[in-house]
């Protein structure tokens, strides 16, 4: 289930103080293996920029970037667009959640991944890929594409954060996702599942 620690900030503009972020955030979390399809994201974070004139600065929250993809960010010309956070304490984790304009999330498997929810909870909008498990967690609140489509990455990135009412339904639409997935949610079900299970 989603922590309440995830949930929307007070101020946001102190978070993002904080966390030392400003103009248009794009969250990465997670690892870096090849499943996780982090040179697709890159790619189309570098189009986004170059082709769609979004001013925006990448962070990376998790392990670190590999050489190969270190190579990447330096083809691409993103060395000034990208803050490489590593690895944080998970108290800290939901600030950057809460300081990000989007969470992109489009590894190319996926089991029940969270880091959808979490960002939801928080209020960020979130762009994901079309695999695994993550269209049944996600719903219709995630802009869903095809994870090796480099060019949908780029243009449903773009959308989200230049056009103001789909951030709006996207956030509202999160929310209502989210709660469905709280602890307090997940232990009120588990209770009437063993409370069936005993009547049975």
């Amino acid at each position: 289930g989603v922590d309440e620690s995830f949930r929307p900030p007070a101020d946001r503009a102190a978070v993002r103080k904080q966390v030392g972020v400003s103009g248009s955030v794009v969250l990465m979390v997670g690892h870096t293996q090849g499943y996780m399809n982090v040179e697709r994201m890159l790619r189309a974070v570098a189009t986004v920029i170059a082709r769609h004139g979004v001013d925006l600065t990448l962070v990376k929250i998790g392990l670190p970037f590999t050489q190969d993809q270190m190579r990447l960010i330096v083809e691409l010309e993103l060395g000034d667009r990208i803050e490489i956070v590593g690895r944080v304490p998970f108290a800290e984790v939901p600030a950057y959640f809460q300081a990000a304009d989007l969470l992109l999330y489009a590894p190319l498997l996926a089991g029940f991944g969270l880091p959808p929810l979490e960002a939801m909870a928080c209020g960020t909008p979130v762009v994901a890929s079309d695999r695994g498990s993550i269209p049944e967690v996600c719903g219709d609140a995630a802009v869903l594409v095809d994870a090796e489509n480099e060019g949908e990455l780029a243009v449903a990135m773009a959308d989200v954060l230049t056009n103001p009412s789909r951030r709006r339904r996207l956030i509202d639409a999160g929310f209502e996702r989210a709660s469905r997935f709280e602890w307090s949610v997940f232990a009120r079900r588990w209770l009437e599942l063993y409370r069936a299970v005993a009547r049975a």
